[in-house]
């Protein structure tokens, strides 16, 4: 189950080109397996993600910033990542 807020644009007129202008997410909780359904191609990382970060860019070329996230997988410790990325 995943659970996530967005504020800001999500551009979904045409689907395959989905673009995010300044949305700020607030992920409760992401499980991975979400996207690698959407896309068969995303890795293969196992647990959930939570946190914050700010999308600006195509969803074929997704661009992040102010990301502060933490991903989880059982009984694994905890990654915390911060930063800007491609």
């Amino acid at each position: 189950m995943s659970e996530l807020a967005g504020e800001g644009e999500l551009n979904i007129l045409y689907p395959a080109f989905t673009a995010f202008h300044d949305l700020n997410v607030d992920v409760a909780t992401l499980d991975l397996r979400t996207l690698q359904y959407l896309n068969p191609l995303f890795p293969k990382i196992k647990g959930t993600i939570s946190g914050t970060a700010t999308l600006d860019s195509s969803w074929l070329d997704v661009r992040f910033r102010n990301a502060d996230l933490l991903h989880h997988d059982g009984a694994l410790p905890v990654s915390h990542v911060t930063g800007n990325g491609r």
